[in-house]
């Protein structure tokens, strides 16, 4: 039997430890995604001819 990532994520965060450091960790995920994203746009530009400093 396997279970969809989103009721595990709900599984997990039932439990006020794990909660509680994923509230206190979402802070630095969202830098590394912004940063992520960042990376992938300038990839997107450099495949449109753009060229590398």
């Amino acid at each position: 039997m396997t279970i969809g990532l989103e009721k595990l994520r709900d599984r997990l965060l039932a439990d006020s430890e794990v909660k509680a450091e994923y509230d206190r960790l979402g802070p630095v995920y969202e830098v590394v995604g912004a940063l992520n994203d960042t990376q992938h746009k300038d990839r997107a530009d450099e495949s449109d001819g753009g060229e590398l400093e």
